[in-house]
């Protein structure tokens, strides 16, 4: 269902951005997740710490940012990380515009859970 929706439903706002490194097993074909996460965003202790529980308390304001308008909504104790948000806007960007140019480009070469 996600490939199928527009850049504009599917990432309205963000909470956490993390990297999870995936690979192919020799006589498969599909890709696995492996073990290995790389947390991305946020970078502050606190909201990195508390960022679910401060989501399901209601505080979503608080730790939401928008990849479309990086320097007005990054939470408060990331102000000083803008760049690392401006980072991964630009990845996420090219990520939506592969799938706006070619939906079934990673459905049909990618596993998808």
């Amino acid at each position: 269902r996600a490939m199928s929706m527009g850049v504009h439903e599917r990432l309205k706002s963000i909470t956490a951005v993390n990297l999870r490194i995936m690979e192919k097993p020799v006589h498969q074909d599909w890709f696995e997740t492996t073990s290995e996460i790389l947390y991305l965003l946020p970078k502050s202790e606190g909201l990195l710490s508390q960022w679910r529980e401060l989501y399901r308390k209601g505080q979503g304001q608080r730790i939401s940012w928008s990849w479309q308008d990086v320097p007005n909504t990054i939470p408060e104790e990331d102000r000083r990380l803008q760049s690392e948000y401006l980072k991964v806007a630009r990845i996420i960007r090219m990520g939506e515009d592969l799938l706006e140019s070619d939906p079934d480009a990673l459905v049909s070469s990618h596993s998808v859970s």
